[in-house]
């Protein structure tokens, strides 16, 4: 790969509903009709900005306004732009980051943050050391994205192990560093 990458850059659709190829028609500017409650226009770009994309249970409007729930998406890992390709997520530094997006806005589902503390440990796996940060903390303006207080999940992602089963209970194991 020919682009350095030394940070995860986490945001937020700032919807209670969709995926990737709902993120992808808004990027792309395919799917104004689908975002008119928001009067949100298309940005018009060739791709979807993100790397990544973490589901929640509301794949669809219609699953949200019907409030049925997709159980088996909550947590699913779509894949956006390859990551030899520079993003469209955090203009300062797209250079050298991969962009991930959660659906929701200031809720998120366990199964969601999960999802992103083992895409974040594959990406390290694959990069090397990361440096997670949230959009706010490397763009100069009032954003808020992703909404979540940064320095808990960087804290949790330094001190969390993913539970490993032994017999029918699971342990959790903690660092102890």
């Amino acid at each position: 790969m020919s682009r350095t990458i030394n940070m995860h850059v986490v945001h937020c659709s700032v919807s209670l509903y969709g995926n990737k190829d709902l993120i992808w028609k808004l990027h792309t500017g395919w799917g104004d009709e689908i975002f008119q409650p928001w009067d949100v226009k298309g940005f018009g770009w060739s791709d979807i900005g993100y790397h990544n994309v973490i589901c929640n249970e509301f794949p669809t409007r219609e699953s949200f306004d019907n409030k049925t729930p997709m159980l088996t998406h909550v947590g699913l890992l779509e894949r956006g732009r390859p990551y030899d390709q520079k993003g469209a997520h955090a203009i300062e530094v797209n250079a050298n980051s991969i962009g991930t997006c959660l659906i929701g806005d200031r809720q998120f589902h366990c199964n969601q943050l999960l999802r992103l503390y083992t895409l974040h440990k594959e990406l390290e796996v694959q990069f090397g050391p990361l440096k997670l940060v949230g959009h706010y903390e490397v763009t100069e303006s009032s954003k808020t994205c992703p909404n979540i207080n940064m320095n808990w999940l960087q804290g949790w992602f330094e001190g969390y192990q993913i539970p490993q089963p032994v017999g029918r209970e699971l342990r959790h194991a903690r660092s102890t560093s």
